[in-house]
């Protein structure tokens, strides 16, 4: 459960951090 919740949290902060670079 702890592995999938990170991977969950890993995959949220790289959309994040695209959407900001496709962004800028």
């Amino acid at each position: 459960m702890c592995g999938l919740l990170g991977l969950y949290l890993s995959g949220v902060a790289l959309s994040s951090f695209g959407v900001v670079g496709i962004k800028a």
